[in-house]
């Protein structure tokens, strides 16, 4: 699973921008609760940069892509580039419903055969 620190390199290694790695680290942790609690009905946590940069997040392969295409999005919406931003969040949106799809698939529980009536 990537680590906060990574998929910021990544994204900074393909898209140019002003923007402070705290601030990054902020917008991950905002897809990152989002993940949490869509997928896997649980509280997300905050990420803070100083502390959590080698903190692996909660999707790993093939999902992983989830948050450069969140922090892409914000950097595009953040600079003007609102075709971008709407590309980018609408490719972000598409692999969460797949995301949540394998997780379903996944981790759905076996059913059971009850016998209510002996």
């Amino acid at each position: 699973m990537p680590t906060l620190k990574e998929v910021i390199d990544r994204v900074d290694s393909n898209k140019v921008n002003g923007f402070s790695v705290e601030e990054k680290a902020a917008w991950i942790s905002t897809a990152e609760m989002q993940i949490a609690q869509e997928i896997f009905r649980t509280d997300g946590a905050a990420y803070d940069w100083d502390v959590d940069q080698d903190t692996e997040l909660l999707l790993g392969p093939p999902f992983e892509d989830i948050y450069e295409l969140y922090l892409m999005a914000q950097i595009d919406f953040r600079q003007g580039e609102f075709n971008r931003y709407n590309n980018e969040l609408g490719q972000f949106s598409t692999r969460m419903t797949d995301a949540k799809a394998w997780y379903i698939r996944k981790y759905r529980p076996k059913k059971q055969n009850f016998r209510w009536f002996p």
